[in-house]
């Protein structure tokens, strides 16, 4: 078994805007010792809707976003996922796999929330999202995506993403809140970007970060990218509602997912200008109300 690093928690005293309590899910199984750290808010008389960050960010994204969907009336949870935020960190990279990821979320969902559980995918929260929910499909209820990419032959920004990771490894030390603050618009306080460090003290604590990039499915024959293809090609047959709130240059990405999920017909998606990749940075206060609306139609 490998070292489980655990984030002291002194290391996120004092976060700006992020006065949230924490809470733990005790893994079990084979993935006994871990442990998932998530908020919980809110006290869900309208339902209960699941907020999932992707590389670069823990929820900690979500700060101004919770408060909000909280008053809109929903019980509103933001996982970290294994190896970011205040959840446990395997020091080995070669633990971070799909088939994990896929595993530890639905052990969270599973324990945490009830059916009808409504899903905000941001980025590669849907990579593990996907499968899961194509796995029980009735068991969850309204599904939005921003800034998530699809497993296609030849993806939107593939070229893109590759140039990306291989600057992001040739950095001495691995970006963390220097990579956010590059995918946001707005000028971010020192303050913030060191918040989006906190999680990692030193370079050990960021091997599930430094993973993510190799198993995002660019190259489709890869064997971990075929149970996110499968849930991607069983997404034709889901027919809960979906919406898609991704920032202007983004269209593609958006249309994919509008084109392949049928529920996202007819659904008001937005293209929202202003903003980069992190758009929840840019625009928490929109996409919190395009939520809200989405969710009580």
């Amino acid at each position: 078994m490998s070292e489980i690093l655990r984030t002291p928690d002194d290391c996120f005293a004092g976060l700006p805007d992020y006065d949230f309590a924490p809470h733990y899910l005790e893994l079990d199984g084979e993935d006994a010792g871990l442990r998932m750290h998530y908020l919980d808010e809110g006290s869900g008389e309208r339902g209960e809707l699941v907020l999932l960050h992707g590389q670069g960010s823990w929820c900690y994204i979500y700060r101004h976003m919770i408060g909000p969907l909280v008053a809109a009336g929903y019980r509103v949870l933001a996982p970290d996922f294994i190896g970011f935020g205040r959840s446990d960190k395997p020091a080995d990279g070669e633990r971070h796999t799909h088939a994990a990821h896929h595993r530890w979320l639905q052990a969270f969902l599973d324990a945490c929330t009830s059916p009808g559980v409504h899903l905000y995918c941001f980025d590669w929260g849907s990579n593990f999202a996907l499968p899961v929910i194509t796995g029980d499909p009735g068991r969850y209820g309204k599904l939005i995506f921003s800034s998530a990419q699809p497993p296609l032959p030849n993806p939107p920004g593939k070229q893109w993403f590759l140039d990306w990771r291989a600057r992001m490894f040739a950095q001495p030390k691995f970006p963390m809140g220097e990579m956010v603050a590059e995918g946001v618009v707005r000028e971010m306080s020192v303050a913030e970007i060191a918040a989006y460090d906190a999680p990692f003290p030193d370079e050990r604590y960021k091997a599930g970060p430094k993973r993510f990039p190799m198993i995002h499915p660019v190259v489709l024959e890869e064997p971990e990218a075929r149970v996110y293809i499968e849930a991607w090609d069983a997404m034709r047959a889901w027919q809960g509602p979906a919406l898609t709130l991704y920032n202007s240059n983004d269209g593609r990405s958006a249309q994919a997912f509008q084109q392949q999920i049928p529920g996202a017909a007819g659904q008001s998606h937005q293209l929202l200008p202003d903003c980069s990749f992190y758009l929840i940075e840019d625009h928490p206060q929109r996409l919190a109300q395009a939520v809200v609306d989405f969710l009580a139609d």
